[in-house]
């Protein structure tokens, strides 16, 4: 229910004075985000991109699947070829109506309005990939994105996971992974990926090194970064500055999925059995809750603490699985560490 009775009408002179108090306050407080939005509408009611931005919030703030097509398709009333508001609907339609012929036949209309338009080359491209499967069509639309805008990191992502998943193209990823890197030397989050990549999937531990403390050096503050620097520390050995990578990031107040890495850092490669115990049982709390990493490679930090001595390495290697999301907690039953924790 909106209780628009304790505050005065509002009233805007521009429909974008309405959509930036919107904004403002739509993570915080969404009833007032809603109000908001009414009250733009009751104003300038046929207003294409306000129309589209409360179809939007219906759609993924409430849930309110009705309501929202009905917006969306006020919205395309209104303005025919707006953008953005086709490219909301056709996923609209794609992930909640499954009318797949329908959203394809938006996305198409969107590549006719902006045949360069990345969203439109994006969104079409994952529906190729993932409805129709057709990856040949997926190619030809993700191959142009790194030459449209080679300083959107983002437009370099989904050509080199669709070389990596569905071509298997390793060679073509790196060479893919190494312009992005040259076009965009200061993004720490490309760096970061670079560096997963190589220790994950190419096995190039020492460069994966020093692209990971780039990283950092670029995004101190990041705690997913710095957790990352930590475990591949670990993972090589560097016990010593690896743990103090892994405080440090404890300390950055991570997420709860790095949360559970660190925690599992700590369990196989602390030197305090004390502290060690507490991460198991943290770990055991994160995961009991559902926390996952899934597909997180952890077998190069198994590996060396086996080697380094440690107690459990068996159960280690279980534990990692689970983490990864490649089993169920059934399987740790089986050691008797797993119910002491």
């Amino acid at each position: 229910m909106i209780n628009t009775g304790h505050e005065p009408k509002r009233t805007y002179s521009h429909w974008l004075q309405a959509r930036d108090e919107a904004d403002a306050c739509l993570a915080t407080d969404p009833d007032k985000a809603e109000r908001i939005y009414l009250a733009g509408l009751a104003q300038f009611q046929d207003n294409a991109p306000l129309l589209g931005l409360y179809a939007l919030f219906l759609y993924e703030v409430r849930d309110d699947y009705d309501k929202a097509e009905e917006y969306f398709e006020r919205a395309i009333v209104a303005n025919p070829d707006h953008y953005a508001n086709l490219a909301d609907y056709a996923r609209f339609l794609e992930n909640v109506r499954k009318e797949y012929d329908r959203a394809e036949e938006i996305y198409r209309k969107l590549l006719e309005l902006d045949p360069d338009g990345t969203i439109g080359l994006i969104n079409y491209g994952l529906f190729l990939w993932y409805v129709r499967e057709d990856y040949d069509a997926v190619e030809a639309l993700y191959e142009k994105l790194p030459e449209l805008d080679r300083y959107w990191p983002d437009s370099w992502y989904y050509y080199i996971d669709f070389v990596i998943d569905v071509r298997r193209d390793i060679d073509k990823a790196e060479e893919l992974y190494r312009e992005l890197i040259y076009f965009n030397p200061e993004d720490a989050d490309a760096a970061n990926r670079f560096a997963i990549f190589l220790a994950q999937v190419r096995g190039k531990h020492d460069e994966a090194e020093l692209e990971y403390r780039r990283a950092v050096e670029l995004a101190p503050d990041d705690a997913v970064i710095v957790a990352n620097l930590a475990g591949h520390l670990l993972a090589l050995g560097k016990t010593d500055e690896g743990l103090e990578y892994l405080e440090r990031a404890f300390e950055l107040g991570p997420d709860d999925v790095s949360t559970l890495e660190l925690h599992f850092y700590r369990y196989a490669h602390g030197t305090d059995e004390g502290v060690r115990r507490e991460s198991l049982a943290e770990v055991k709390r994160l995961i009991e809750a559902g926390v996952r990493s899934h597909g997180w490679g952890l077998s190069l930090n198994v590996a060396r603490a086996a080697a380094d001595g440690h107690s459990e390495p068996e159960f280690l290697t279980s534990l990692a699985k689970v983490i990864s999301g490649e089993t169920g907690t059934a399987e740790l039953d089986r050691f008797g560490v797993w119910p002491e924790a």
